[in-house]
């Protein structure tokens, strides 16, 4: 009976870990405000209004300044060398790569938050890249539609989300199997200490 129950538990266990690494597998909470997303080693603030609206000169100098979560090289998202306008969703973009891949938006946009607050359809976040064909212009990220245009670099405004690199991708599964194997080792301990008794009547 009780090594039923410890197989049963193994199992619950189990399908726990696979449920829990395939929602949103590649955007890890780490906890202090931050989001990583394992398929980019990218780690992005959670909360996408904490920037706020500015023009793109003052996205840049918050970003460059912004001290947050114990890191100092906060930057603005990237194109990747990409020159994508108009309607065209640009998936190999920072942003691009985050809606479209790591949050699974549809290109219509579905208004899929995932682990990030404040996130909605009709956002507008500044790149960090200009366009090279007319410098004045810099790019603008916007789910609805796919949209990824451009704007005035001092006449607009947009918000400011920032992103920086990270090297070591966190892995919370494994804190998930040091609590399973815990669970299973008490079990069994408790499996022993039982017959043990019987033992001795």
């Amino acid at each position: 009976m009780e090594t039923s129950i410890i197989k049963h538990l193994s199992l619950v266990i189990l399908l726990l870990i696979c449920t829990t690494v395939s929602v949103n597998a590649a955007l890890i909470d780490n906890g202090d405000g931050t989001i990583t997303d394992t398929d980019t080693s990218l780690m992005w603030i959670q909360n996408v209004k904490y920037g706020g609206f500015m023009s793109h000169d003052e996205a840049l100098s918050w970003a460059d300044s912004l001290f947050f979560a114990g890191n100092t090289d906060w930057r603005l998202p990237s194109l990747n060398g990409l020159e994508c306008g108009g309607m065209n969703p640009c998936l190999g973009s920072e942003l691009g790569d985050l809606y479209y891949s790591s949050l699974e938006y549809d290109l219509g946009g579905t208004d899929k938050s995932g682990p990030f607050t404040g996130l909605t359809d009709w956002d507008e976040f500044w790149y960090g890249d200009t366009w090279d064909e007319f410098s004045e212009s810099v790019y603008v990220f916007r789910p609805t539609g796919g949209f990824q245009g451009f704007y005035p670099a001092g006449g607009m405004e947009a918000q400011a989300w920032a992103v920086r690199d990270v090297s070591v991708v966190p892995e919370p599964i494994s804190s998930i199997l040091f609590v399973t194997g815990g669970t299973l080792l008490a079990g069994r301990r408790h499996l022993r200490r039982k017959k043990s008794e019987r033992g001795h009547w």
